[in-house]
């Protein structure tokens, strides 16, 4: 990948270059959150006898440190992590982390996904989809490119055309794919397929074959299907997601606690900051994401989409930026 231009800019005279601009959705999203944040916890902060900003300090704590760890890694050369020691000491620490979770680590509804460190809860999975995501971009540009296949046709060599395939994309998904089966043995099915399908795609950007990555696609939605369907447990949150109501108090709480928050709220005005009712024990839970939902019941769903809205245009804005 070239290096990216900070020269020029699409944003006319308001901004030097596109990274200046794009830092503007970055900054507009961190406001809302905090502001979010705590007009969502500081009921949940008062019972808890942490003070009004119990959870909005914690909020700021991370955030700090998330300010710092960006201004490092912007500064970093992202070329390093193509080397082979820094690939290896990802992918191994990465390893470390998803057998540590399946041995030591604490169930949560059902679920053995994270590690508790005294007030900290490290989610492995997490550093795998990126651990993913950086092997495979590495591999594709340090491998040759997808060109003109010798096999066209597998109805008239079936080997050949599977195996020149496989035999290419094996060296890019290798570390993806031993990431993506620790995880689903969590149980986390939906982390699982976004491991191995972000690298999947990736690989397809790159140039790689549509009709098979169109054919691959089919098989891995056929094969996810009967992996949800031979467990009770997936089928039962596949079908909460369709009608969360019978759920209600188990696996489809956050979807029906999101939609009344919303409802409650309103679709134009909704109950402006800190007066929606939501905040009590209802939709304020440590892991749930309701941004929408927050800024919904307080602000109206059109101030919910322009929340949408501003965090999608900094992918939309990214893409182009770095090509």
């Amino acid at each position: 990948m070239e290096t990216p231009n900070k020269g020029d800019s699409r944003w006319g005279s308001l901004f030097r270059n596109d990274l200046q601009g794009m830092l503007l959705p970055i900054v507009l999203i961190t406001i809302i959150g905090s502001v979010n944040i705590f007009s969502a916890t500081y009921i949940s902060s008062i019972y808890e006898n942490t003070g009004l900003l119990g959870y909005f300090w914690k909020h700021i704590v991370f955030l700090l440190i998330s300010l710092a760890a960006g201004i490092i890694l912007y500064r970093y050369d992202y070329r390093q992590l193509q080397k082979d020691h820094m690939l290896q000491r990802i992918m191994v620490a990465t390893l470390v982390g998803l057998v540590l979770v399946l041995i030591m680590g604490a169930v949560i509804n059902g679920a053995r996904r994270w590690i508790l460190i005294g007030p900290i809860s490290v989610q492995p999975s997490e550093f795998a989809k990126l651990a993913a995501l950086i092997w495979t971009s590495a591999k594709l540009s340090s491998l040759r490119k997808w060109g003109k296949p010798r096999h066209t046709n597998p109805l008239i060599n079936m080997k050949g055309y599977f195996g020149e395939r496989i035999s290419y994309m094996f060296p890019m998904l290798s570390w993806p794919a031993v990431f993506a089966g620790l995880t689903f043995f969590q149980p986390d099915l939906g982390t699982t397929i976004l491991i191995f399908g972000f690298s999947f795609i990736l690989i397809y950007l790159a140039g790689f074959d549509g009709k098979f990555f169109g054919g691959a696609f089919a098989v891995a939605g056929f094969l996810g299907f009967i992996a949800a369907r031979s467990s009770p447990y997936r089928w039962e949150r596949i079908q909460s997601w369709f009608d969360p109501w019978p759920h209600a108090q188990d696996m489809g709480y956050q979807t029906v606690q999101g939609l009344l928050a919303v409802g409650s709220g309103g679709f134009l005005w909704g109950r402006l900051l800190c007066k929606g009712t939501s905040k009590y024990f209802l939709l304020a839970r440590s892991t749930y994401r309701l941004c929408f939902c927050c800024v919904g019941s307080r602000n109206g769903v059109p101030w919910g989409c322009i929340c949408c809205y501003i965090s999608s245009s900094f992918h939309l804005l990214w893409i182009p930026y770095c090509q």
